[in-house]
């Protein structure tokens, strides 16, 4: 079988126009495998009576959570995410051992499957992240700007960037997540020539700035993984309180595609920063697995 038939469903999914994600602890693992099943079977259900919907589902897990639950076994890569940064520039870590991703055209659909999700696990879990992610106009984030111009397109090219191809993990996949909080007042405030040297493409058609026409920081510049990660971001905010940002969300093959990245934009590499950073901060950060399918058959079978 290929590795992408064992993969999750809600790993490849493309444009999407709502995702609902959920990170949580651990509290109870005891019969955790046959409620992932569980969840899968009601994703299932939903997926049937819903075709055109293309609802698609992830569960994953932390480092030391996935340990306990497959013995050491497997998602040889995953660490706990890592703070980076200085007191000024600075990404957290929040490391949790639980995450659910789920995604579709339709939000009552995600909806639902949220609300089952939160049934099936119950008091083993408890939630300490839930938030609700939508497609805003044109593909764009929040900032105006265009979000993820260079993100692997169709299904043979978003695969062999995700998910892992061969070994013990074939099917499965290493995600970062990282929910960020913008402060728009102080970034409309700058002319859209200073947003677009900051972004490093054109607000209006994303086209990408030559090398000489970005700041030396750039968006683009710290970032640039070209085809090694599909992203699954999406915007969210509360319209009333004005807290609005992006929940950072992307998939690779390898969890040092994600370290390198972040490793870039938070001055590791050459000591610059990502220039955006001062306009928005990431509040979470957590590293994953996704298993594949047969590892979570496993789970249950084993009577986790």
């Amino acid at each position: 079988m290929s590795a992408a038939s064992l993969a999750q469903s809600g790993i490849l999914l493309e444009g999407m126009k709502f995702a609902i994600f959920i990170e949580a602890r651990i509290l109870d693992y005891s019969g955790l495998g046959s409620k992932c099943q569980q969840f899968l079977s009601n994703l299932k259900t939903l997926q049937t009576k819903n075709e055109k919907a293309s609802l698609g589902a992830v569960v994953a897990f932390g480092h030391d959570s996935w340990k306990s639950i497959n013995k050491g076994q497997g998602g040889s890569e995953l660490i706990n995410f890592v703070p980076l940064g200085n007191d000024h520039i600075s990404a957290p870590s929040t490391q949790r051992d639980m995450f659910i991703h789920i995604q579709s055209l339709h939000f009552d659909i995600v909806f639902t499957l949220a609300m089952q999700a939160s049934r099936i696990f119950g008091p083993s879990i408890k939630v300490e992240e839930e938030v609700h992610g939508f497609r805003w106009e044109q593909e764009r984030d929040t900032t105006g700007f265009i979000d993820g111009t260079e993100n692997p397109k169709g299904e043979k090219d978003r695969a062999d960037a995700a998910i892992v191809p061969d070994g013990p993990d074939k099917g499965g996949s290493y995600i970062l997540s990282q929910r960020f909080v913008h402060d728009l007042k102080s970034w409309e405030k700058l002319a859209v020539h200073t947003q677009e040297k900051d972004f490093g493409r054109t607000k209006e058609k994303s086209v990408e700035l030559p090398l000489d026409k970005r700041n030396p920081g750039a968006h683009v510049t710290k970032t640039d993984l070209g085809d090694k990660v599909v992203r699954q971001s999406l915007p969210y905010g509360k319209a009333t309180t004005g807290e609005v940002g992006l929940y950072f969300l992307s998939y690779a093959k390898h969890l040092s595609f994600h370290a390198d990245q972040l490793k870039s934009m938070f001055g590791g590499v050459d000591g610059t920063f990502d220039q955006i950073l001062n306009f928005t901060k990431p509040v979470t950060g957590s590293y994953w697995f996704a298993p594949s399918l047969n590892q979570l058959n496993q789970l249950a079978k084993t009577n986790l």
